[in-house]
């Protein structure tokens, strides 16, 4: 969970199952996830964030992080009401072959975040890749940065979890992942959580509530052909 020292950002592991589910549940969580689907999409902003694809700096911060973790999270966007069963049985047929650790529907209930084993031969851009091709989505080359959190739903909307993903660890030293690393993380990007960490929420307050970003190369977007845009978040 993160917790705030003079200021900073700082954060702290989720070890457990339990608890797990009560940082998903905890405070608006549900209404929030409930009026995000009733079309108050900044309410996002509020939720309780995730990061599954770094650990934390040294000192315990977040922000710039560059230790890569053992797995990778993505988020798969912009889709149809009838492509939701579909991708869904797509993802959880191959689970075992992708090596999922959690599959979640997203707050605004038109895309799913997934989160997978990390392949330690290829770099962060490279596992994003490699899964969105098993799968048969796209994903946003913008967005591949590991410090990219998810904005988190409810226990309601999680439809797998793996209790390998408590036992996260840092990327083996030397390794491929780790040199790449250096060279596509910024020290100004959002600060990312350790796999997984809870980003405490801020409450929700319209004046400095962002805007949802549109379907821009800029924004991090861009569907490819007619396949789902993915992103790592």
């Amino acid at each position: 969970m993160i917790y705030y020292k003079d200021g900073v950002k700082m954060m702290r592991p989720i070890r457990s199952r339990q608890e797990y589910l009560s940082a998903r549940n905890e405070g608006a969580q549900v209404p929030y996830v409930q009026r995000i689907r009733r079309g108050e999409e900044r309410l996002k902003f509020s939720l309780v964030q995730m990061n599954y694809s770094c650990l934390p700096n040294a000192d315990g911060t977040l922000k710039g992080s560059k230790t890569m973790s053992n797995t990778v999270g993505m988020d798969i966007d912009h889709l149809s009401a009838e492509e939701m069963p579909k991708v869904k049985e797509r993802i959880l047929s191959k689970k075992d072959e992708l090596g999922l650790r959690m599959l979640e529907e997203s707050a605004r209930k038109a895309g799913y975040h997934l989160v997978f084993r990390r392949r330690a031969e290829l770099s962060q851009e490279e596992n994003l890749k490699w899964a969105s091709e098993l799968l048969d989505v796209e994903y946003d080359d913008n967005a591949k940065d590991i410090t990219r959190v998810f904005f988190t739903t409810t226990e309601k909307e999680l439809i797998f979890l793996d209790d390998e993903i408590f036992s996260n660890e840092e990327q083996g030293a030397g390794s491929k992942e780790q040199e790449e690393c250096h060279a596509t993380c910024s020290p100004t990007n959002e600060p990312g959580i350790l796999s997984p960490l809870a980003l405490a929420p801020r409450p929700f307050n319209p004046s400095r509530a962002s805007p949802t970003r549109p379907s821009s190369p800029s924004g991090g977007a861009g569907m490819v052909a007619s396949l789902p845009r993915v992103s790592a978040t």
